[in-house]
């Protein structure tokens, strides 16, 4: 195939870009079976044969189905965003909402850690000409022993806070892209956010309602490591329990949520404890202990993985 004429898939963004590619792939495939079934002989020929006949009209109703029981789907976003708005306005509206949102927050956390990484990169720039400056005049003699002291004190000062500058990027990368919701009716509320503000969590909204217990519910894509960071943090706080979702609410750490009131939960017990605490033990080992305890407390309650598995089919 000529390059004029290659798919390339990156460029591929649009759902009405992707039929095009289906019919293109139609062609190659009703090729490839014509073309093989003509230097064949015997049985694998017709069976070829009728595979490129079939193909065409199953093909063909595929495309029909896709572009009437779901059309709206095979739109581009904003013009399916705007049926969503019309079918339900109030369902639509939050749709769109909620997805601007997080768009919003993570173009800010790019934005922040590209400031964050550009500055570190004029930082090193200037660590090192000072370093290469520094190296040559102590090579050359220019700098008197007195005030070779003064200087490489100087250096450290700079190298420390160009430390100090990583850690922070690296904290911001850590938590990039979660969701971290807090309950402010917990009694130490204001202690709790405190200490997530010192440790540089992101608080990315608050929420109300009574606990009975202390719960923190994380998804599949929040860090392990994350996890034992807040549970280690809250533990003087009274936290309580913790709750593996799995794949439904993937991206959010919950801390003082109430699915408690339908789902099986883990008690915070000293094993467990141990398992958050000791970095000996994997983070794969500390959430197979979390869904394992979530398993045997169900008793009449509802597995949480059982519901993430159902949002997924």
């Amino acid at each position: 195939m000529s390059s004029t004429s290659e798919i390339k898939p990156h460029m591929v963004t649009k759902p009405i870009q992707l039929l095009a590619a289906w019919l293109v792939g139609l062609c190659v495939v009703e090729a490839s079976f014509l073309t093989a079934a003509a230097s064949m002989d015997g049985g694998l020929r017709t069976a070829l044969g009728v595979a490129a006949i079939v193909y065409v009209p199953l093909f063909i109703l595929a495309i029909f189905v896709l572009q009437t029981r779901y059309r709206p789907e095979m739109l581009e976003d904003p013009f399916y965003a705007d049926i969503l708005r019309r079918q339900n306005p109030q369902t639509g509206n939050l749709f769109v909402a909620e997805l601007e949102s997080e768009v919003s927050t993570l173009r800010g956390q790019v934005t922040e850690f590209q400031s964050k990484t550009i500055g570190l990169l004029s930082e090193f720039r200037s660590q090192l000409a000072d370093v290469t400056r520094t190296a040559g005049q102590l090579a050359k003699r220019e700098i008197q022993p007195e005030e070779q002291v003064r200087v490489f004190a100087e250096l450290q000062t700079r190298v420390e806070g160009s430390k100090r500058e990583i850690e922070d990027a690296r904290q911001l990368l850590r938590w990039s892209g979660i969701r971290v919701p807090i309950n402010r009716d917990l009694p130490s509320y204001e202690q709790i956010r405190e200490r997530l503000v010192k440790e540089e969590i992101p608080i990315s909204e608050t929420f109300s309602r009574e606990p009975e217990q202390f719960l923190v519910t994380f998804g599949a894509h929040v860090p392990p490591s994350n996890v034992r960071m807040v549970l280690t943090l809250l533990r003087k706080f009274g936290v309580t329990s913790v709750m593996y979702w799995g794949e439904s609410f993937s991206h959010d750490l919950y801390i003082g949520s109430h699915a408690y009131e339908s789902y099986a939960t883990a008690e915070l017990d000293q094993d467990l404890w141990q398992s958050a605490s000791d970095p000996d033990i994997s983070d794969e080992a500390f959430v197979e202990a979390i869904v394992a305890r979530q398993r045997r407390a169900v008793n009449g309650k509802n597995d949480p993985l059982l519901f993430a598995k159902q949002l997924g089919d």
